[in-house]
């Protein structure tokens, strides 16, 4: 498990990203400006279903996964190149899968500037690839 980190610090920002995997269980993600929030992809470890979309924050008190939805689920592709997008403006983060709108979801301690990571779920065994990988400041 790891997590590949941008050396650069982030504030308001839109990343969009195409991932696939060969695996039926991953757990893996996009950390938000540093490791206290991300936009879960796959199998959450806690809740044992798939969370694609959806937004992780633990530290917002309101639960492990205060931002939620099950469009996520609804137009993932198996198998295939799924296109995450996800935009951050000041506490507001709103996540599209494969074109659809899932979570727009405002944080509460979130920071305000941080490194953007891909996240490898550790001691989990899963394949997870990532591409066309862009990231543009707002």
């Amino acid at each position: 498990g790891s997590n590949l980190w941008t050396k650069k610090e982030y504030t308001d920002y839109e990343i969009q990203l195409d991932y696939q995997t060969s695996s039926e269980y991953y757990d893996t993600g996009v950390m938000l400006r540093g490791d206290g929030h991300q936009v879960q992809l796959g199998i959450s470890g806690s809740l044992k279903k798939d969370m694609s979309a959806c937004v992780y924050a633990p530290k917002d008190k309101r639960g492990s996964y205060p931002g939620q939805s099950e469009k996520g689920t609804e137009v993932l592709k198996p198998g295939q190149w799924n296109h995450l997008r996800v935009v951050l403006t000041g506490k507001r983060i709103q996540t599209f899968l494969n074109g659809e709108p899932c979570v727009d979801y405002t944080g509460v301690a979130i920071s305000d500037k941080g490194p953007i990571g891909l996240q490898l779920h550790a001691n989990h065994h899963m394949k997870i690839q990532f591409k066309n990988v862009t990231v543009k400041e707002l």
